[in-house]
């Protein structure tokens, strides 16, 4: 068989593994991906056509640039999923720009996102922008262990209330300054995930100005060498 022939069965095997989840999310609101996907992308959440759609991903490595919208010209709004599940058997070792819009239009309907994955070997970079209805990341708490400096990882994300994280985990720079609404549960998961710096170079926490702490909250990110940023 030639490479150019190679090639074209390669393609057809993508596109058939691609009509299979299709079908599958059309019928039940699942994906079923036990096939070996390693990465994968859509362009275009309505074609799902179920407010929940449930990602099971036996093989898959990376969650980068999922859903990615790299410019105007591919913008398309999501006017039908509201809640995404990923669930994944192997460890992730990327959820950079996985839900990614580079258009200030945005997502408006997405309010939840489940992640049931082991995320302890991922980056975070950029991981979701633009996505104003999004309350909830909830599923395994992240792990930030391998993320390194997450800085400004979920960007205009402005309405997000819930989310959790593995305690001491969180090593980085890490900024949460578009989200005012964060619950008390959330602002502690915060708080424990933060890594005991002492003896070690100081990190930044970001937090919105309206995010109120107690006295103890405060006295705990300073004892653990972290400069608090509001």
């Amino acid at each position: 068989m030639t490479i150019a022939e190679k090639l074209t069965t390669i393609a057809e095997n993508q596109q058939k593994v691609y009509d299979a989840g299709y079908a599958a999310g059309q019928a039940d609101g699942s994906v079923d991906l036990s096939v070996p996907v390693t990465m994968y992308r859509c362009a275009n959440l309505n074609l799902f056509g179920a407010k929940e759609v449930v990602f099971n991903f036996d093989n898959l490595l990376s969650l980068a640039f999922f859903m990615h919208i790299s410019n105007a010209a591919s913008y398309v709004e999501n006017t039908v999923v509201e809640h995404i599940t990923w669930n994944c058997a192997k460890p992730i070792t990327s959820l950079q720009q996985s839900l990614y819009y580079n258009d200030t239009r945005g997502d408006n309907t997405l309010k939840r996102l489940t992640i049931n994955a082991d995320t302890s070997q991922a980056t975070f970079s950029n991981m979701a922008a633009y996505l104003y209805a999004l309350e909830v990341i909830d599923g395994t708490p992240l792990d930030f262990t391998s993320a390194g400096n997450a800085g400004r990882f979920l960007v205009k994300v402005n309405n997000l209330r819930e989310i959790r994280f593995v305690a001491g985990s969180i090593k980085g720079n890490i900024s949460f300054v578009d989200t005012a609404v964060l619950s008390a549960e959330s602002i502690q998961s915060i708080i424990d995930g933060l890594a005991d710096l002492t003896g070690s170079d100081t990190k930044t926490l970001t937090l919105h100005a309206d995010i109120v702490l107690t006295d103890e909250q405060k006295a705990t990110i300073a004892a653990k060498n972290w400069t608090l940023v509001q």
